[in-house]
């Protein structure tokens, strides 16, 4: 009996260790398979960010001389604006700073 009892246990024993193997070649398997996956989506998202800067690099390169352009405009604006205060300024200087309104006078006839 203590024989039978013995190869049990033995046979029960090496059937886990079995078990555990098998456990753990699948759990590398999956591991594996993750990492392969983990990788692909990293070179994935490397391209994908290479092709979105160089787009953006692009497309603000082709707008720099349409924004080159507007500023120079508004630089245009804003020095005529200037020139005309600076000529009002002066003009101001050469006439009273309040015009005073001034009523014309009637001769009053005298009576006799």
């Amino acid at each position: 009996m203590n024989r039978v009892y013995t190869w049990v246990v033995e046979t029960l024993v090496l059937a886990f260790a079995i078990a555990v193997a098998i456990i753990a070649l699948v759990l590398y398997f999956e591991l594996k398979t993750t990492q392969d996956r983990m990788e692909s989506l990293r070179g994935e998202i490397d391209h994908r960010v290479t092709v979105t800067l160089q787009s953006v690099m692009h497309e603000t390169a082709d707008k720099i001389p349409q924004i080159e352009k507007r500023v120079e405009e508004i630089s245009l604006k804003i020095d005529k604006t200037e020139a005309e205060v600076h000529e009002l300024q002066s003009h101001a200087g050469d006439q009273p700073s309040t015009p005073t309104p001034t009523a014309e006078k009637k001769p009053v006839a005298k009576p006799n």
